[in-house]
């Protein structure tokens, strides 16, 4: 296991992107996302590193930007660094449906999150369905919702399952699903 992060950009990653700035989004069970303005646009760059519970962690990214780039993302770049793998995407813009609804996550009053958000979300999954795949983790930290209207992005890679029927099974309380798709990388830690 390594340091708990966050990461710094490994200087190869960084002589790709050139950054003019960067800003830390995330760091926390094996990922250190950074939003990067630089040469190439706007773009995220995820390091993966073994978490304290999962040595795993490590090749998500890498993992990540094999299945995007088999669903046709030619801008995704990946690769090794000292800790583990990484990737480059394009930045999605918005905030996570987790994050977007925590006003609503109340036991004093009644609250109606907004129906639009939820219809974009599951716009996004039926997209990757229409693609014969299946994502295998879904969840509100994973929706990115930004614009108007409304639309979102479903994060991070999904589990490719072209046609492949689907095994689900519970981990610690949520639903997730296997279906190892021929050629793609199924993730370690779904079995």
């Amino acid at each position: 296991m390594t340091d708990a992060g966050p990461f710094r950009i490994p200087g190869h990653v960084r002589r790709a992107v050139t950054p003019a700035s960067q800003r830390l989004v995330l760091n926390r069970r094996g990922s250190t996302v950074w939003d990067v303005e630089g040469s190439t646009g706007r773009v995220a760059v995820k390091l993966g590193y073994p978490s304290r519970t999962h040595a795993w962690t490590a090749l998500a990214p890498a993992r990540e930007g094999v299945i995007l780039r088999a669903l046709g993302s030619d801008v995704v770049t990946y690769g090794q660094w000292d800790q583990g793998t990484w990737n480059v995407q394009p930045w999605h813009a918005g905030t996570d449906l987790h994050y977007r609804w925590e006003p609503y996550r109340t036991r004093d009053e009644v609250s109606r999150p907004p129906v639009s958000d939820a219809l974009a979300c599951a716009r996004a999954l039926a997209e990757l369905h229409d693609k014969g795949v299946v994502h295998g983790d879904v969840q509100p930290a994973h929706f990115i919702l930004g614009g108007e209207p409304v639309r979102a992005a479903l994060m991070p890679a999904p589990c490719p399952v072209p046609r492949a029927p689907c095994f689900f099974f519970t981990v610690k309380g949520a639903l997730r699903g296997v279906s190892p798709g021929p050629g793609l990388p199924g993730a370690p830690e779904q079995g």
